[in-house]
Formats: structure tokens, C-alpha cells, sequence
């Protein structure tokens, strides 16, 4: 009885995981929908990021597996979409160029894959490096210090990690929350930098101490006299010498 139970165990997990790659590899269309805006419009994107995003591709294929993953049921279907999603990102490490554009989420991503497939070391150290490539990033801050706080059991280490992400993202709510939880003091870390106030543009004037230039004075134009002893003209009629053609 007890083989018959496990063959049929084994029996169902193969045709769940059968079930599951006869998928399509890539994502469908509906899967799309909820994958980075650079997978959703690749070819904007390659403009933006230049010849080597043909290679991207696998970045969204694996985060999309890791999508697939939390939708899946069995452990066979888990491990298998844990897999496949590996394999893209460790691609897209090989392929792109190291200051690709988008590798620090692809260092992230991977390190999310290596914590769900419990190596814990990959993990940390593909999350650091994500976060040393971009320190904005708040998912990598977040599933770091998760880590740190669950797998690893060092709270303390966690809020390390969360005090010096809400540096660079003073208003990420998921790390306040995270903050909080761990024990952290109100008021939330002092932001690495606060943007400059806006100052409203003046028109120039004069240096402060100096006096103001005066006004520049018109000078009246005087009509000049005639030459004395000019005659003057007679072009028109005794009674009237200026009028050329008027009667008399």
C-alpha cells in the first residue's frame, strides 16, 4: 500500500511539472501585464538602453518564472520555475556588459532566486552587490534585511540595512514600516541629501552698498539761427513769400 501511495505521488508531481512546462517559455501576453515597464515595452527601451538590451530579454524571462513561482502549488512546480529563472538571470549576468544599465536589478532578482531556493550566501552577496550598484533600490534593501532578520536571525543586522536604505529613500513606506518593526527610533535617518529650495528669479539690480547709476539726461537740440545777413527767399507773392502757388 505504502508504494502504491508514493507511486502515485510521483505519478501526480510528473504531470503537474508536464503541466507546467508545456507553458510557453517566455511569458504570455496576460503575464505581461505585470512584468517592469521594460519588458512590457522592449523596443522603447532598447533605444534607451543601446545594442546590448537584445540580451535583456532573459531578465524578463526570469523574473517572470519567479512569478510563476509564487502562482505555483507543488514543489515540483516551485523548484522547477525556481530553475528556469536562474538560468536567465545567470545569462543575462554573462551576456550583458557589467555597467548595463539595468544590472542592478538583475543582481537583485538573482539574489531574490537564491534566497527562495535557500542559498542564503548567494543571496546576501548578489543583494549587496545590487545595492552597491544602486543604493535606491528598495527591494534589494528590503529582501536583504529580510534575510538577515529571518534566515540569518540578526534583527540588528537588519535595521542596519533598513537605517541606511531610508537614507536614500526617506520616504519608502515599506522600509519605515520595516524600520519600525525592528526596533527603530523615531524620527526616521536623516536623508543623505534634501533637494535645494526654490528660489525665485530676480531681475538684477545694482550691488548692494552701491549707488544707483543716475538716469542718463536728454539734452535739448536748439534750433540753429540763420547766417546773418542771409536773404530769405522769395518764392512765392508779396503778400504771402512762402507759398509758391497761393493767389494773392
Amino acid at each position: 500500500m505504502l508504494d502504491w501511495l508514493r507511486y502515485a505521488g510521483f505519478l501526480l508531481m510528473g504531470l503537474s511539472l508536464t503541466a507546467h512546462a508545456a507553458q510557453p517559455y517566455g511569458p504570455t501576453a496576460e503575464e505581461t501585464k505585470v512584468l517592469p515597464d521594460f519588458c512590457q515595452n522592449p523596443a522603447r527601451w532598447n533605444s534607451i538602453l543601446g545594442p546590448a538590451a537584445v540580451w535583456n530579454n532573459h531578465t524578463c524571462y526570469g523574473i517572470n518564472w519567479i512569478n510563476r513561482y509564487y502562482k505555483s502549488r507543488s514543489p515540483g512546480e516551485k523548484r522547477y520555475s525556481l530553475q528556469n529563472a536562474l538560468g536567465d538571470f545567470n545569462y543575462s549576468v554573462t551576456k550583458l556588459p557589467s555597467d548595463f544599465a539595468l544590472m542592478p536589478e538583475i543582481y537583485m532578482y538573482r539574489g531574490i532566486t537564491y534566497g527562495l531556493m535557500d542559498r542564503v550566501g548567494e543571496a546576501v552577496a548578489d543583494l549587496q552587490k545590487a545595492i552597491g550598484m544602486n543604493a535606491k533600490l528598495v527591494r534589494a534593501n528590503n529582501e536583504l534585511a529580510d534575510l538577515y532578520e529571518g534566515k540569518l536571525s540578526q534583527p540588528g543586522k537588519a535595521l542596519e540595512i533598513i537605517t541606511e536604505g531610508l537614507r536614500h529613500n526617506p520616504d519608502a513606506k515599506s522600509m519605515q514600516r520595516r524600520y519600525t518593526r525592528l526596533g527603530g527610533k523615531l524620527p526616521y535617518p536623516e536623508p543623505l541629501s534634501r533637494p535645494e529650495p526654490a528660489v525665485a528669479e530676480t531681475p538684477p539690480g545694482p550691488a548692494q552698498g552701491a549707488a544707483p547709476e543716475a538716469a542718463p539726461v536728454a539734452t535739448p537740440v536748439e534750433k540753429a539761427d540763420a547766417a546773418p545777413g542771409a536773404e530769405k527767399p522769395t518764392i512765392g507773392t508779396p503778400k504771402n513769400p512762402y507759398c509758391r502757388f497761393c493767389p494773392d
